[in-house]
């Protein structure tokens, strides 16, 4: 045995159990305050699984997610009114169209049953009035089918336009949702018109007169110009004077630049440019272009010839 002297000098040590449950140690001292955390824990376990579950049953639910995330804006250029608008002109075309025949449709019926009406009474009151029943039955049978006629042709007319109406509506939704038309296009059938003629196949006069004027020039020139030969005799059977030889024709007088102005006569004008030779336009111009290009064409062909 231990002696009690040394069993006496030993410290006393307080006994503690180390124990691991769960996720807590705990010593002696501790167990009682653990356990009733260990209590509290299993207490709560329900509630923290519940909680947990529906949240994620929350962040699986659609609407949830749908809640969440932001309201998804139609792509640009794109009208939402689009797809609705051409239904919409259709309804109200069509309660135009079908407008008619309802008014018809109830003066119609009213008409019946005022006619109706009258007939009863009519036939009500025919012992005390024999003499009015006896005129309005002869009238009634011009009156009566008139109006019948009437009646019909209104309906009929008035059910047709209905269609004709209602079918142009169908054939507005029909175009308006990117569909094309069912037939041949109007400008098609209509008869084609001629093309014009170009302006520059048109002619000019004053360019056809500048080319003549030109040509008898050329013709007028002294240079150019020879003498007539003198026509000869003919030979006829009986003798007779020989005829006199033709006189040349005078060539005419060259004109002048010094002697023309932006004041000239066109007649001169054109007279000079078709003498010279140059390609100048006059028709629809003005003397005073024309004589700009004028001293234009005679200053280029004195440098040329220089």
């Amino acid at each position: 045995m231990e002696p009690r002297w040394r069993s006496l000098a030993r410290p006393t040590l307080r006994p503690q159990t180390s124990c691991w449950r769960g996720v807590f140690p705990c010593t002696a001292a501790d167990l009682p305050q653990t356990s009733q955390k260990r209590a509290g824990l299993r207490h709560a376990l329900p509630r923290l699984s519940v909680s947990v579950v529906a949240a994620l049953l929350a962040r699986r639910s659609p609407v949830a997610r749908s809640a969440r995330e932001p309201a998804r804006e139609p792509p640009e250029g794109e009208d939402p009114l689009a797809g609705v608008l051409p239904f919409a002109a259709a309804a109200v075309i069509g309660l135009i169209a079908f407008a008619p025949a309802l008014v018809v449709g109830s003066a119609a019926l009213w008409w019946s049953l005022l006619l109706a009406g009258s007939v009863v009474g009519l036939l009500y009151f025919s012992v005390a009035l024999p003499l009015m029943i006896s005129a309005i039955a002869v009238a009634g049978l011009l009156l009566v089918p008139l109006l019948a006629a009437n009646f019909v042709a209104a309906t009929a007319i008035s059910f047709v336009a209905s269609l004709v109406a209602a079918g142009a509506g169908g054939l507005l939704v029909w175009v308006a949702m990117g569909n094309p038309l069912p037939f041949e296009a109007m400008s098609a059938l209509l008869p084609k018109e001629s093309k014009a003629p170009s302006l520059d196949a048109q002619e000019d006069p004053f360019q056809d007169w500048d080319r003549r004027f030109a040509r008898n020039s050329q013709a007028a020139r002294p240079e150019s110009a020879q003498p007539a030969q003198p026509a000869q005799p003919a030979q006829p059977a009986q003798p007779a004077e020989p005829a006199e030889p033709a006189q040349p024709a005078q060539p005419r007088a060259r004109l002048r630049l010094e002697d023309l102005s932006s004041t000239s006569k066109l007649a001169d004008l054109r007279a000079y440019i078709a003498q010279e030779g140059f390609s100048i336009k006059t028709g629809g111009r003005s003397k005073s272009e024309i004589w700009a290009e004028l001293i234009q064409n005679v200053a280029k062909r004195f440098i040329n010839e220089s």
